[in-house]
């Protein structure tokens, strides 16, 4: 039997969110207009740039949680304090126009 990930490394790749420098940063976080110039709620969109850039980085999706190092980074950029988390109902709702970028 040939084992290529531990569980352990499977489990890391399955949920560990991306850890960008800040060149990837600036380039994954870069979104269409289109994908955020209708969200009314600032946290919204920079909750909708996280989940735009971490599917342009690995083609998966990640619930993003306020503890990410990248969350803290879109915050700084854009000026918004995100004092939430995003809920599941908002989550799904910007996963859908996504893959269509």
């Amino acid at each position: 039997m040939l084992t290529i990930l531990t569980k352990y490394e499977i489990y890391k790749f399955e949920n560990e969110l991306p850890n960008f420098n800040y060149q990837e940063k600036v380039y994954y976080f870069n979104i269409p207009e289109s994908l955020i110039e209708n969200i009314q709620y600032n946290d919204n969109k920079i909750f909708m740039i996280l989940i735009y850039g971490y599917i342009k980085a690995t083609n998966k999706f990640y619930i993003p949680i306020l503890s990410d190092e990248n969350l803290l980074f879109l915050s700084n950029k854009y000026k918004y304090i995100t004092t939430d988390n995003i809920t599941k109902r908002t989550f799904y709702r910007f996963t859908n126009p996504i893959p269509t970028y």
